[in-house]
């Protein structure tokens, strides 16, 4: 062996060897045999630690090379450095088992496996994720291919095909359905979404008819459809077309064990025997449970638990009918469904002649049932089930049929029924759906049956593996033809790179003498016969005769016969050899069916049928042929008078192939990983079979051919410039340099080649250059690690040295210290000592000082106290002697006063009765009286005075409203002579003579009740009259009798003169009583005469009582509010005569001026005529830029109207306005305006007109303040409840509101990505740049091309924001409203950032992450500084997941911090992250099992399924209704601007 191969395949190097449970297992190498041996041997250690040695006599008997583990799951199988068998087998299985990736590209490929779990991908975000994206930025998706295959179409305006394939089970017709959804959604518009709706709504029509239950799928697909989905020129869905091939109709009279008829069979019985579609009467099919019919219960698999039947059938029949069939249509379709199944149980029994005959039982409940629903007559359907008419030249001959013959005939009946409705109901949805505009460009998707081997193959399998050998011949030929373009478009010199080509295997099918042509050369013959055709097979190919020496050795490599078997062929396919049985080849390539039963049915008396088979003759036509439908186009006779099933299916795969040649193809492969429908199970042997079938393994054979590996200069020289020699690197000269490296590193030049753009490498070279660079930076990485190992061993000593030297000097300071202290202390102790001596002396001599002063002290202390206790003795005699001399004496004075007092009191009683009789003479004389009442009778005068020209004044207001009501009268009769202009006038003009009236009957009743209260009172006034007299007279007896009965002096003088004081005060206190009362009653007589005369029998100088004064102060109050209420109502009518005539504004105002004089009082509404309504509110639903500067003005305006209508009851204007508002409203809003400002005009006016509405709805809230709850009562509505009207106008604001939060995100989300995630704010972060994908970059840091355009930075997104903010708080909208709108605005920045994470392999990086984290601190900086810090918390998600991109992950230990850290990202969203993290230079992938523990914990942790939606949702987050908050705004303060148009319009009252 060479030294290159030596040094490829070293000790340690993983290889590939075969292994007969996993396909393929990884081995290792030990060594190389020794130099002795003939044969080299190669020494490798298995997985299970056994050794295993291969001979190498040549270098194919290597074994092939394992890809390094940083391309282990790669997304591209093309970009793997070793491309083989085995490395495309690992990474799919890596991907789909590790991962849980169920896509993976191949070049132009996507291969698919079907994980048989339902997974959150496929949601509207994730649509919206992909929408606009190239597919190689983004992770491999069904939505990416349908993205590429309408940006294409866009682009370039060529039509496009998507190509779904794979064998039964493996999920092409989900696949499928998952790019309708796509397309419509993304390519479809709001306003044509009925169009887009149709067109999925064919899908479940097709899935019921045309998919059914087999051993391998559930729902497989049973025919093949090419759906073509139309677009115009602005790219807009108008349309779509279908075509099916190779219906399998032998399914519906038989099917295998396990296996089910087609669903639409099982919906309709399950449906006919349920009682939940009330709507739909099904019992005129007479159908029962799907076990009693024939063709439904031959695989004893009734029911299948992931189908329900009856939901199946309730979405079938919403899909029909919005694709527009009628009742009647539905009734025969099930109809013609029943026929056939009841077709099934007739029983067909054998007479003694060996003759057919309808059993008795069937024949009279299955057979009239099928005749009644197919409209024939039952005899006839019997006769012509077990006869057959022979013609011959001269006569027709009855003949019957055997019972094989008759079941055969019953059985072809029935399929050509189903076959024939099958047809109808594609051209019906065709009608349908077919545009009547011309198409722009179109978008086809084929769904089309994979590779199919089974254990019995039949024409069925025949037809669908020479549809496949088409299909992978022109996939071949296309990926060929892109490989030639990319090497001409680099300049690349080329040579032809061989590849296999099946053109031979198809030659032997569709050539002359090939299988289809002996098939059908067969089928002409007299008596034909599947032993006739496979002799005919067997003599032409295997002897090879008939078509050359050359081709028909060619073709005789295809073609095969087994040893033993005479009935079967074998036909060497490209993806695998097929033995097929020729059991009933020719029967189902004739498709037999007998010509009476084609004019039975024409005859029938359903309209339907016979529309079905109009035209049918021998050779059968359907509608289908009519418009050209490809599959089967007609039933053939007895005589074959038309193509055979094999011709036609050959003529329309030649169209289908002109079809798919004409239009730029994409192609999907769909794999299934196991038999048993397991989840997430991957079969080896399973896998590798469909990878050699689909073409992925022939696309890496092409690819690794020629130049697999391919890199930009750029991205080559910034990855590998590492491995230039020191002092030869030069910046912006990338391509030199990259040349210059591979020259050094590579001297073969055959290894690569130089391109315009491109280096194109040959497969593994790649992996070479990561060998050299990762034992570069080994190598480097062991430089360094030694000087550091060395720089840290220096600084270990020197730090130890320095301790060292630091102990010593330490230690000896000690000592010294320590010699110091001992001297010092020697010395202290001196000082102690004779200190302490000193202070014992001094202590001695102060305890013998205080003990001579205390001495002393005592002594001259007790002589002091002797002294003054004798002076204090003489002191005391003195004063007992002053204070005995002083009462004494006080004693004599109190006998002497006492004395005294009791004559006093003699004297002064006898003055006070003088004095008391004096007053009684006096008080009963009528000068006394007129003196005291002077001053009240002016105040009476006064009073009367008052209440005089208060009457005066009402009588004067009486007289102006008289005067008002005549001048009604003759307004009326000028009115009257107008037409019907001036009825609301007339009308409120009688409201008000109405009420005119209404208050004189009010007004003479209240005067006639004031009469009765004055006699009343007067009748009171006597009884107190005559109450109070007598009370006089008695108080007066009671006084003079106490007076007289006054009892003698005791001995005693002191209590005598006590009581006699006592009884003076009291009698003081009843005087000052009767003095008081007499007051009291004069004021009521007073009162008394200004009301009136008094009555008879009484005196005029009774006093009047308190309660006469009362009431007449209150009918003088009475008075007073009654001219002030018909003054108002005098204001209330002229302002309402001048909204409905300036005229009578004139003829009223004068009076109304010349009787009030204070200044106006505003009600808080403005007045309006109703023919200015229309202009009034269009003035305001539209405002102009200057109105957008006054906020709420128009909401306040607007409801002043409604209170002015209010107030007038006018139930039918009220009506016209709300209407005519929210109308306007519709149409400002159904023209889509852009504009931000006018938007939140609209939203701030309509939520503070609607919480006016609220607010001052008549109901005041038992929350609110006095002055508020005043405000409310003030200006509230009184006479209509306007919720009504209030939920539509909040409707229609809420509306508004999303469409500015639409606008908004229009503004931001094209800023989000290259702001936040693109832009790089650190100077000193490198770019982020794959090291697997180099077709993927970011940018670079040596980049010598700048960008000419000024790039988006996070600088932009705050300008936009503030921006937005401004115009927010300009318009005064609600503080709610705004927080809830920002709250979108970040929930929508942190959604994007992190769906572009999720999507975007490239973007996970640490350096990515710290970009992220800096930038979103500068948004959070900004919300602080804008005081909007709660919306923060949508930027929780994003800053989780930047943290994540920096944290450690690299083991086990690290899953329990990284699921702490993420609390607001799902398990999903973590393990994605980290299986698309693309690790740093001196970083490991994360392992696998790191994010298989992440899901588990996870899941412990939060107790969450699986379903999980991988990406966020960033549409708008729903709002039901504005927030209620109270305004205190008077109303009546609001005036309308001046210069304003409404001026004349609008008045305010």
């Amino acid at each position: 062996m060479s030294k290159d191969i030596n040094s490829v395949y070293s000790s340690g190097t993983r290889v590939w060897i075969p292994d007969a449970s996993d396909v393929w297992s990884q081995a290792e190498v030990v060594r190389w045999s020794d130099l002795g041996e003939d044969t080299p041997r190669l020494y490798l250690k298995l997985q299970d630690e056994m050794e295993l040695s291969l001979a190498i006599s040549d270098e194919e008997d290597l074994p092939l090379l394992v890809n390094p583990d940083i391309l282990m799951g790669e997304n591209d199988l093309t970009q793997l450095s070793y491309l083989h068998e085995p490395a495309v087998l690992h990474n799919l299985r890596t991907r789909f088992l590790d991962l849980q990736q169920i896509y993976t590209y191949c070049g132009i490929v996507l291969v698919s496996i079907n994980p048989y779990h339902s997974l959150p991908i496929y949601s509207r975000e994730m649509m919206r994720g992909y929408h606009g994206l190239d597919k190689m930025e983004v992770e491999p998706h069904l939505f990416a291919i349908a993205e590429d295959a309408l940006r294409m179409s866009s682009r370039w305006s060529r039509n496009q095909s998507i190509i779904v394939s794979g064998e039964s089970g493996a999920g092409k017709t989900v696949s499928a359905k998952f790019i309708l959804r796509y397309l419509t959604v993304v390519s479809g518009s709001e306003v044509e979404a009925q169009v887009e709706r149709k067109v999925l709504a064919s899908n479940p029509i097709m899935e019921s008819l045309g998919n059914a239950k087999t051993t391998r799928n559930d729902n497989s697909s049973r025919f093949g459809r090419y759906l073509q989905v139309q677009f115009d020129v602005n790219h807009k869905i108008i349309g779509s077309s279908m075509r099916t091939y190779l219906l399998e109709k032998s399914r519906v009279v038989s099917h295998g064990n396990q296996e089910r008829n087609y669903h639409i069979f099982y919906q309709l019985c399950t449906a006919a025997i349920e009682t939940k579609l009330p709507k739909m009467d099904l019992t005129y099919l007479h159908l029962d449970a799907p076990s009693t019919f024939h063709y439904l219960n031959q695989g004893n698999a009734i029911t299948v638990g992931s189908i329900d039947d009856l939901s199946d059938f309730s979405t079938l029949c919403e899909a029909l009918q919005l694709l527009g069939m009628t009742d009647q249509q539905l009734r025969d379709v099930w109809a013609v469904l029943a026929a056939i199944l009841h077709l099934g149980n007739v029983r067909v029994e054998a007479d003694e002649c060996d003759n057919s005959f309808i059993a008795a039982a069937s024949c009279d409940s299955h057979m009239s049932i099928a005749s009644e629903l197919l409209g024939v007559g039952q005899s006839e359907l019997q006769k012509w089930l077990c006869n057959k008419l022979i013609v011959t030249v001269s006569e027709s001959i009855l003949t019957p049929l055997t019972p094989v013959q008759a079941v055969s005939a019953r059985d072809g009946l029935a399929k050509h029924l189903y076959d024939h409705l099958f047809n109808w109901v594609v051209y019906t949805i065709n009608t349908k759906l077919s545009s009547h505009a011309p198409s722009h460009t179109f978008i086809g998707v084929l769904d089309i049956y994979g590779f199919e081997v089974f254990q019995v193959n039949s024409f069925e399998q025949f037809c669908i593996n020479y549809a496949n050998e088409k299909l992978q011949q022109q996939f071949n030929l296309h990926v060929f033809k892109l490989e030639q373009e990319e090497y001409v478009r680099e300049g690349i010199d080329w040579s032809v790179i061989s590849f296999h080509d099946n053109q031979p295997c198809i030659d032997l099918i569709e050539s002359k003498r090939g299988v289809l042509d002996l098939l059908d050369e067969t089928c002409k013959l007299p008596k034909s016969s599947d032993e006739v055709f496979i002799q005919k097979l067997y003599q032409e190919h295997l002897k090879g005769t008939s078509s050359g020496k050359g081709e028909g050795q060619e073709q005789k490599r295809y073609f095969g016969k087994p040893r033993t078997a005479m009935d079967q062929f074998i036909i060497y396919h490209s993806s695998d050899k097929v033995c097929y049985t020729v059991w009933s080849f020719v029967e189902k390539n004739q498709d037999r069916v007998i010509p009476q039963h084609l004019a039975m049915l024409r005859a029938s008396q359903s309209l339907f049928l016979c529309e079905l088979f109009k035209g049918t003759g021998s050779g059968g036509d359907t509608c289908s042929q009519k418009k050209g439908f490809f599959g089967r186009k007609g039933a053939k006779g007895k005589s074959l008078a038309g193509p055979s099933v094999g011709a036609q299916f050959k003529d329309s795969l030649k169209e289908l192939m002109a079809t798919l040649n004409s239009t730029n193809p994409h192609y999907i492969r769909c794999i299934k990983p196991n038999d048993e429908k397991l989840p997430f199970k991957f079969d080896p042997h399973k896998g590798v079979q469909q990878l050699r079938a689909c073409g992925v393994l022939e696309t890496i054979k092409i690819s690794a051919a020629g130049y697999p590996s391919r890199w930009t200069y750029t991205d080559f020289f910034n990855r590998y410039r590492l491995l230039l020699p020191k002092g030869c690197l030069r910046l912006g000269e990338d391509k030199a340099m990259s040349e210059k490296l591979l020259h050094l590193l590579v001297g073969d030049g055959s290894k690569y080649c130089f391109g315009k753009t491109k280096i194109f490498f040959r497969a593994g070279q790649v992996a070479y250059f990561e060998k050299l660079r990762s034992e570069k930076l080994h190598r480097s990485s062991v430089m360094i690690q030694k000087h550091v190992k060395g720089w840290l061993q220096r600084r270990s000593y020197i730090r130890f040295r320095g301790s060292l030297i630091a102990v010593q000097s330490l230690i000896r300071g000690w000592l010294v210290r320590h010699q110091v202290e001992t001297l010092r202390k020697h010395r202290a102790a001196i000082i102690i000592q004779s200190w302490y001596k000193g202070s014992k002396t001094h202590s001695w001599f102060r305890k013998l000082k205080m003990g001579v002063e205390c001495m002393q002290n005592h002594i001259r202390g007790h002589l002091g106290r002797m002294s003054y206790k004798s002076a204090l003795m003489t002191a005391k005699a003195i004063l007992i002697q002053r204070h005995v001399r002083g009462w004494l004496a006080r004693r004599r004075y109190q006998n002497d006063a006492r004395k005294i007092v009791v004559a006093q009191s003699a004297v002064r009683r006898w003055l006070a009765v003088r004095e008391l009789k004096r007053l009684k003479i006096e008080s009963k004389s009528v000068d006394h009286y007129k003196n005291l009442n002077i001053g009240l009778e002016r105040k009476i005068i006064e009073l009367q005075q008052k209440l005089t020209l208060q009457n005066n004044i009402n009588n004067e207001m009486k007289l102006q409203l008289v005067s008002s009501q005549e001048d009604l009268s003759s307004l009326k009769k000028e009115l009257e002579k107008e037409k019907r202009k001036q009825e609301k006038t007339e009308a409120c003009l009688r409201d008000l003579r109405k009420e005119v009236e209404v208050m004189r009957e009010t007004h003479m009743k209240e005067k006639e009740a004031w009469s009765q209260e004055k006699d009343q009172l007067l009748e009171e006034l006597n009884a107190l009259k005559d109450q109070s007299r007598t009370e006089t007279t008695q108080d007066l007896d009671r006084v003079r009798q106490s007076l007289l009965a006054g009892s003698p002096a005791e001995e005693d003088g002191y209590y005598s003169s006590r009581h006699s004081e006592a009884e003076n005060a009291e009698l003081l206190q009843e005087l000052t009583e009767l003095k008081e009362k007499h007051k009291k009653l004069i004021n009521e007589f007073i009162a008394l005469q200004t009301n009136g005369a008094a009555p008879e029998g009484s005196h005029g100088n009774i006093p009047p009582t308190p309660s006469l004064i009362e009431a007449l102060q209150s009918e003088v109050a009475r008075l007073t509010d009654e001219n002030l209420i018909l003054r108002e109502q005098l204001e209330e009518l002229t302002t309402s005569f001048a909204a409905e005539s300036p005229r009578l504004l004139n003829m009223i105002s004068p009076s109304s001026d010349r009787s009030s004089t204070r200044e106006p009082k505003y009600l808080g509404m403005y007045s309006f005529k109703p023919e200015d309504i229309a202009q009034i509110i269009h003035y305001f639903v539209s405002p102009s830029k200057s109105q957008v500067g006054l906020p709420s003005l128009p909401a306040h305006v607007i409801f002043m109207c409604i209170r002015f209508i209010d107030h007038w009851k006018n139930e039918a204007l009220m009506d016209e306005f709300m209407e005519a508002l929210i109308k306007n409203i519709q149409q400002i809003t159904a023209k889509g305006s852009k504009d931000l400002e006018q938007l939140a005009s609209w939203v701030s006016n309509i939520s503070r007109l609607c919480q006016n509405m609220r607010q001052f709805s008549g109901k005041i809230d038992a929350e609110s303040s006095p002055r508020m709850a005043k405000l409310q009562n003030d200006l509230g509505l009184h006479h209509f409840d306007l919720t009504v009207h209030r939920n539509v106008l909040e409707k229609k604001g809420v509306a508004i509101y999303l469409e500015m939060v639409r606008q908004v995100y229009q503004k931001v989300e094209p800023l989000i990505v290259p702001g936040l995630l693109d832009s790089n704010p650190l100077s000193g972060l490198p770019a982020l740049q794959s090291p697997l994908n180099p077709k993927r970059t970011f940018g670079s840091l040596f980049s010598s091309q700048p960008s000419k355009e000024k790039p988006i930075t996070v600088d932009n997104i705050q300008e936009e924001l503030t921006s937005i903010i401004g115009v927010l708080r300009q318009s005064c909208i609600d503080p709610f409203i705004t927080s809830h709108l920002m709250t979108q605005v970040f929930h929508l920045i942190s959604g994007v950032l992190i769906n572009h994470l999720l999507l975007r392999k490239d973007s996970c990086h640490w350096t990515k992450g710290i970009q992220i984290s800096y930038n979103i601190s500068q948004l959070e900086e900004w919300c602080h500084d804008n005081r909007l810090g709660a919306v923060t918390m949508q930027l929780k998600p994003i800053k989780e997941a930047a943290k994540l991109l920096q944290l450690r992950k690299a083991s086990k230990n690290d899953v329990d911090s990284i699921l702490d850290l993420c609390g607001h990202l799902s398990s999903l969203q973590i393990q994605k992250l980290l299986s698309t993290y693309t690790p740093g230079d001196y970083e490991g992938k994360v392992p696998t099992s790191v994010i298989r523990l992440i899901g588990e914990k996870h899941k412990q942790r939060s107790g969450k399924g699986s379903d999980q939606e991988l990406l966020i949702n960033t549409g708008v987050l729903p709002l039901s209704s504005f927030p209620y908050a109270v305004t205190d705004v008077d109303f009546r303060t609001i005036t309308l601007p001046e210069g304003q148009r409404l001026d004349k319009m609008l008045i305010k009252i």
